[in-house]
């Protein structure tokens, strides 16, 4: 079954979704291979090409990852691929990932953490003033 749709929508989403489940009764799969280019946007520098490429690249991703999810764990469970582009490998920015830091005063799922922080390098929650920028004078 082909289907066209807009990935940036959630309506459509949700459309494609539940005619899949009506048409073959549960979604197993879900492979996000949509993605744009910036020479697809007119201007890539400007405020609007660059919330269509968010749009497409990420956005659609989160949509069609967070609806097929819910789905899925109603018939116990799916694969979902996502497809990445080699631009991730040009061109790169340098990032720090910081890992656990404490919990804000308002978070919720301060519990929910102990089996991901033991997998991180530290094994611990990060104290502020580790990553704290100095200020020179």
């Amino acid at each position: 079954m082909a289907a066209k749709i807009d990935v940036t929508s959630e309506s459509e989403w949700r459309a494609l979704i539940e005619k899949i489940v009506s048409t073959h009764g549960r979604l197993d799969i879900l492979v996000n291979n949509a993605g744009i280019s910036g020479s697809s946007v007119g201007d890539p520098d400007g405020v609007e090409g660059w919330q269509r490429i968010i749009a497409v690249n990420q956005t659609s991703v989160y949509l069609g990852t967070k609806l097929a999810a819910e789905q899925m764990v109603k018939t116990g469970g799916g694969s979902i691929v996502n497809i990445s582009s080699i631009m991730g490998f040009v061109g790169r920015v340098n990032t720090v990932h910081l890992g656990y830091m404490p919990p804000m005063l308002n978070a919720t799922n301060a519990g929910e953490r102990d089996d991901k922080i033991a997998m991180t390098p530290l094994r611990r929650i990060g104290k502020p003033i580790e990553v704290a920028m100095e200020h020179w004078s």
